[in-house]
């Protein structure tokens, strides 16, 4: 392995190590409470099969998007000492529902997730939350289970993770 290729391995790895460090750190001071897993999402009841076709219906979209981001940010840590980790897993959700596009240097995505297909990536992005939801609600599984989609989809390359 050459000299670069180890300087880039390392500054993954030092990467890596920041991510997980915030991410750990924001569940430190959380308490979870009992029956949590038994969250209600009767308020979404139907809508898998409602939208079983790739469609995109502005209404239900925008239902959809901020049901997603009502829930995680009910679920997530809050608080100023934790909004480097709600950001990391806001930006996993938003490069899965613009379908791997990332910010440019610029902080511009140049794709709006509340427009996204619906069945393909609306209804997965719920059942994504609420798995996680239904599972403890854990920040650190929030950016994995975003991150490892967005890993399968192709949406980010695992070697520059």
């Amino acid at each position: 392995m050459s000299k670069k290729e180890e300087e880039d391995k390392k500054k993954k790895l030092k990467k890596r190590a920041e991510i997980d460090k915030i991410l750990k750190a924001a569940d430190s001071g959380k308490e979870m409470q009992l029956g949590m897993h038994t969250k209600d999402f009767s308020f979404l009841d139907g809508v898998e099969e409602k939208f079983s076709q790739d469609l995109q219906n502005p209404d239900e979209s925008y239902r959809l998007y901020y049901s997603i981001r009502r829930l995680m940010m009910e679920y997530l840590p809050k608080g100023k000492e934790n909004e480097k980790a709600r950001n990391l897993i806001y930006e996993q959700k938003n490069i899965f529902l613009n379908r791997g596009k990332v910010k440019n240097p610029n902080g511009y995505r140049g794709s709006d997730g509340r427009q996204a297909y619906i069945s393909s990536d609306l209804v997965v992005a719920l059942e994504i939350v609420k798995d996680w939801i239904k599972s403890g609600a854990n920040t650190f599984d929030a950016y994995k289970l975003f991150n490892d989609k967005n890993i399968e989809l192709g949406y980010l390359d695992p070697k520059k993770q």
